[in-house]
């Protein structure tokens, strides 16, 4: 019986000094791993290196592609796997998700993009920030997101204009309603320079001011 109860003891005792061992080991493979990578070739780092990018892109591109379309599901799903919701398209003048979604005039996915963490003031190759795009296509619901989720109204592109100024002179509005209501709405937001304003842009002014004959 005491053999049988020694046995026993020292059975346990082995099964403890091996999970402690295992246990031991299994910490050090990270920085063992780590140590591997560092010592590999070059070339072959190099070739890891170019391997992390090109994934990275790729979700970085599937989120563009969710603003795009409007789908809130993937903007969430493709930011879970890493996705940089500030990268910039290269291929589209540098523009971010939230430029995209502002182009598209989609508040929703506007405001869970800056709710995740989004610059909303981020500027694209040509100095736009998301506010000008929306304002640019007349996008009123997605203006006003924007303003209440931290855009700066005052920002300038790289051709001078603020938000306010590019839909008073370059906008694309095919509505005269539509085109009072966005600049009223910037207006409030009581940064936008709208003086010494060209005479096309004036006139332009007057076009959509003037009451017309339907």
């Amino acid at each position: 019986m005491g053999e049988r109860r020694e046995s026993l003891q020292q059975s346990v005792f082995s099964l403890a000094f091996s999970a402690k061992l295992t246990s031991a080991k299994n910490l050090q493979i990270k920085p063992a791993i780590c140590a591997t990578s560092n010592k590999l070739p070059s070339n072959t780092r190099n070739k890891l290196v170019v391997m992390r990018k090109t994934l990275k892109m790729g979700v970085n591109e599937e989120l563009w592609k969710a603003a795009e379309q409007g789908d809130i599901n993937q903007v969430e799903t493709q930011f879970a796997n890493g996705a940089n919701l500030n990268s910039q398209d290269p291929e589209d003048l540098q523009k971010t998700a939230l430029h995209k979604a502002a182009f598209q005039g989609n508040p929703l996915v506007v405001s869970k993009l800056i709710e995740l963490g989004a610059d909303p003031n981020v500027q694209s190759e040509t100095g736009a920030t998301p506010l000008h795009i929306a304002a640019a296509y007349g996008h009123y619901t997605t203006i006003s997101y924007l303003l209440q989720l931290g855009s700066d109204p005052s920002v300038t592109n790289l051709d001078g204009d603020t938000p306010l100024e590019l839909a008073k002179f370059k906008g694309r509005f095919s509505d005269r309603s539509d085109f009072i209501e966005v600049v009223k709405l910037l207006e409030r937001a009581g940064k936008g320079k709208v003086a010494g304003a060209s005479p096309q842009g004036r006139k332009y002014m007057e076009y959509f001011s003037e009451p017309r004959e339907s």
